[in-house]
């Protein structure tokens, strides 16, 4: 009865959420598309060449507005249904802020500076560059619609094992109850102010597929600071060297990633192979790179249901053609094995295997 109560409740919150959903995203949507069909109908009978021009400003303004809601709603669902891609490369995130920084300076507000706080000529990091753009856009949006006076400040700075960016403006503040709830989806902190309110939960879902983390302080009256930061991983000379890691891995254990979707398999493969390797759990496919160019592992094992999606194993052998694939198959051993290596795999284990037969093949490859 009592989980009847329950699965009624989460019911009616799931209305709710939905109901609430529909509402801000029709107002938000109606808001542009308004602008744009009124003003290309006074266009169309507009004569004076001044007014025309004006027209056009607005139409144009809110067709980027009307395209940023679609777009922030989409990539949102995207990533949380595991069909976004994130592509890991050797990035120079200062050459990536300065870009932006030149784009922006020319629409700040009267009043307000943009600058740059960055002691580093060059930091080079394995992340996806256009995911850490996509949240400083959001973040230096945000600050300029809510920044009058003053400055805003842009930074990178290392610490510890992590890469940490911000944006700190000099504008209205937050209220502290608003601090978490801004994070929210459509949550806003001033309703008159343009925009849906997704970008900064889109910011916190693409910090957290990158590893890391976004967060924020804030006081009344004196402005905001929202950080993120990923864990810096120093880019290789060679990123085709990046499977072959005896050298980084010299005095620690050999560290081995294990794709797999049946738990009980997980558990027995990982019992198997903790007792001499450090292992990386992966359930999530669509983690499998960005937990690869994190986690630096020396060999990977993964469920055959992977080992199949061809995009997924030509990822890894775009980013290293060296590191030791291991598929994990339960059906014709033969015709599998053929698609693994064709795939990509360097070799197929199949199941049920003894802990022999996998610790055997897995010394066979980690050196």
């Amino acid at each position: 009865m009592d989980e009847l109560i329950t699965q009624r409740q989460r019911a009616k919150e799931s209305d709710k959420l939905k109901s609430g959903f529909i509402a801000n995203i029709s107002h938000e949507i109606c808001t542009p598309l308004n602008a744009i069909v009124g003003f290309s109908e006074l266009l169309i009978n507009e004569e004076t060449s001044e007014k025309r021009q004006g027209y056009m400003d607005i139409i144009r303004s809110n067709n980027d507005a009307l395209l940023e809601i679609i777009n922030n709603i989409l990539e949102l669902s995207r990533i949380q249904a595991g069909m976004s891609e994130f592509n890991f490369d050797e990035t120079d995130v200062v050459a990536l802020v300065k870009r932006m920084a030149e784009r922006y300076i020319p629409n700040m507000k009267q009043g307000v500076c943009l600058q740059i706080d960055i002691s580093e000529s060059n930091i080079q990091v394995l992340t996806d560059a256009s995911r850490v753009k996509q949240v400083l856009d959001n973040l230096i949006s945000n600050a300029i619609k809510y920044t009058k006076k003053g400055a805003i400040t842009l930074k990178i700075e290392k610490s510890d094992n992590n890469l940490i960016f911000s944006v700190a403006d000099t504008g209205c503040g937050i209220p502290e109850d608003k601090l978490e709830a801004i994070f929210n989806r459509f949550e806003k902190l001033n309703s008159f102010v343009q925009g849906t309110g997704l970008g900064l939960s889109l910011s916190e879902v693409i910090a957290e597929r990158l590893g890391g983390k976004i967060t924020v302080t804030s006081k009344i009256g004196e402005g905001s600071i929202f950080s993120f930061f990923i864990p810096y991983r120093h880019a290789l000379s060679d990123k085709k060297n990046i499977g072959s890691m005896s050298e980084l891995y010299a005095d620690q254990r050999k560290k081995i990633m294990v794709f797999e979707t049946v738990k009980s398999d997980m558990q027995y493969v990982c019992e198997i192979l903790s007792k001499k390797y450090d292992v990386v759990e992966i359930t999530d496919f669509e983690k499998l790179i960005s937990s690869f160019i994190l986690d630096q592992p020396n060999l990977i094992v993964v469920n055959m249901q992977v080992a199949e999606r061809k995009d997924i194993i030509a990822k890894l052998r775009a980013i290293t053609p060296s590191i030791p694939v291991i598929a994990m198959t339960t059906n014709d051993f033969y015709h599998d094995q053929r698609m693994a290596l064709e795939n990509g795999c360097t070799d197929v284990i199949a199941k049920p295997f003894s802990p022999t037969r996998i610790e055997e093949m897995v010394i066979a490859f980690i050196v």
